[in-house]
């Protein structure tokens, strides 16, 4: 119940206030690009178009009842030097956090889990075609 004041009387007027999954959904997807070692969507944007065209991004699923806590599974990828514990307790930190303070709703349970770590090799550029020839052709091609 919520008290309104009009004057001098003061009512009270109920209301239901519900969040849908995408909500929860969204929260939390941005709380990923908060964790540097995260390989999310902007960062993928970013890489060279050969490398990123096999490269997916992070999945988030929610788990909400009306009105009870919410449950969150994070399946994300990360770069090969970070410490995977550390990486994950920051993201459950980060998610539980934001979710329950823009909310007002519990966040019971965050499970991570990590699909791949990618290696900074893996992002740089494919090697440049010498000038001349085109791709597929070899060397004794005239």
């Amino acid at each position: 119940m919520v008290e309104i004041e009009s004057g001098v009387k003061t009512e009270e007027v109920a209301f239901e206030l519900r969040v849908d999954d995408e909500v929860y959904r969204s929260i939390a997807s941005r709380c990923l690009d908060r964790v540097p070692a995260v390989l999310t969507l902007g960062r993928i944007a970013k890489l060279p178009r050969p490398v990123r065209s096999g490269v997916s991004g992070p999945e988030v699923r929610v788990l909400a009842t009306n009105g009870g806590p919410v449950q969150v599974d994070l399946t994300v990828d990360l770069d090969d030097t970070a410490p995977i514990p550390a990486v994950a307790t920051s993201l459950q930190k980060e998610v539980k956090t934001v979710i329950e303070d823009m909310t007002g709703v519990e966040v019971n349970r965050i499970d991570v889990t990590v699909r791949r770590l990618w290696t900074t090799s893996e992002f740089a550029a494919p090697p440049p075609i010498p000038s001349g020839k085109r791709s597929g052709e070899s060397e004794t091609e005239e």
